[in-house]
C-alpha cells in the first residue's frame, strides 16, 4: 500500500490531534454550508483517520464512507459510530486505489493527508474518477499553527544531516500543485477558514512529540539514527530557547479548505 499507516499512533490519535470541543461541529456546518450539498449527498474521504471531519457530517444523516490504509484508526472510528445513527461504510484500502464505481459520490474531502501519499497524484485521479460530474472536491492541508513549525524545520535539517534524508516523501505543493494536476483554475475555487482556536505548549512538551514518536516524521527513522536526532534536537531546543524548556509557546490553529469544483 502507498502512503503513511497510522495504526502506530491510533489510540493516541484523538488525544493529540484531536479538535477542541465544539470545533468538530463548527467544521461541519461550514463544510455544508459552503458546499450546498443537497440532503442525501453522498460523501467520500480517503484517509478518514479516526474520522475528525466525518464523523459530525455523517451523523446530520449524510452517507459518508471513509477509506484508510490504517485498521487501527478505523477501529477507533468504529468505536466512536457505537450508538449513533450515522451512515458510514469504512473500508480498509488505498486511497490510489478505490475499491468503488465510477462517478459513485457527490463530494470528495481529504484532511492532511496527501502529504503522507508517495502518489498523491494517484488519489486525486481516484477522487476524479468516483465523484460525480459536477461534483466537489474540498481540500484541506494539514491544520496550520505555527506552534510546531521551528520544531519540525530543525527535525528534518537533523534526518538529512544523519542521513535520514526527506521526512514524509508524499505531496507538499499545497493548493497550487492540486489545482495544477486537476486542471482547475484558482478562479473557479473557495477558500475559507472553517475554524481557528488558540493553542499553547511549553518546550518540553513540543519535545516530548518527537521523543515519544507522536510525530509522523518520527517513524520511519531507524533507532539509532532517532537516538542522535533527538539529542540534537534537545541542543538546538535548549540555545535556541536559552534553556527554559518551561517557556510557553502560543499561537492560532486554523483549519482552512478550498472548495474545488469537479
Amino acid at each position: 500500500m502507498s502512503g503513511v499507516s497510522f495504526d502506530v499512533i491510533a489510540e493516541r490519535y484523538d488525544a493529540t490531534r484531536g479538535f477542541p470541543i465544539g470545533v468538530d461541529e463548527t467544521i461541519a456546518s461550514g463544510i455544508l454550508a459552503a458546499a450546498g450539498v443537497p440532503p442525501g449527498a453522498r460523501f467520500i474521504e480517503p484517509g478518514i483517520g479516526t474520522g475528525r471531519f466525518a464523523l459530525p457530517i455523517a451523523k446530520r444523516g449524510y452517507p459518508y464512507t471513509g477509506i484508510d490504509i490504517s485498521p487501527r484508526m478505523l477501529s477507533q472510528l468504529r468505536r466512536k459510530l457505537d450508538g449513533t445513527a450515522a451512515r458510514m461504510d469504512l473500508i480498509e484500502a488505498d486511497g490510489t486505489a478505490l475499491p468503488l464505481p465510477d462517478a459513485s459520490h457527490d463530494v470528495a474531502i481529504t484532511a492532511g493527508m496527501l502529504h503522507c501519499v508517495p502518489d498523491w497524484r494517484g488519489v486525486l485521479n481516484e477522487i476524479c474518477r468516483v465523484v460525480k460530474p459536477g461534483g466537489l472536491y474540498i481540500f484541506e492541508s494539514e491544520t496550520t499553527t505555527i506552534l510546531r513549525r521551528a520544531f519540525d524545520i530543525e527535525w528534518q535539517l537533523l534526518a538529512l544531516e544523519y542521513g535520514a534524508g526527506r521526512l514524509h516523501r508524499g505531496f507538499s505543493g499545497g493548493l497550487e500543485g492540486v489545482l495544477a494536476h486537476l486542471g482547475v483554475p484558482r478562479a473557479s475555487t473557495t477558500t475559507i477558514i472553517l475554524a481557528r482556536w488558540p493553542v499553547q505548549a511549553t518546550i518540553e512538551e513540543l519535545l516530548s512529540m518527537f521523543r515519544e514518536r507522536i510525530v509522523s516524521i518520527c517513524w520511519d527513522i531507524p533507532d539509532d539514527v532517532y537516538e542522535r536526532m533527538m539529542r540534537g534536537m534537545e541542543l538546538w531546543a535548549d540555545e535556541h530557547y536559552a534553556g527554559r524548556r518551561d517557556t510557553v509557546l502560543e499561537s492560532e490553529a486554523t483549519v482552512t479548505v478550498t472548495l474545488i469544483p469537479l
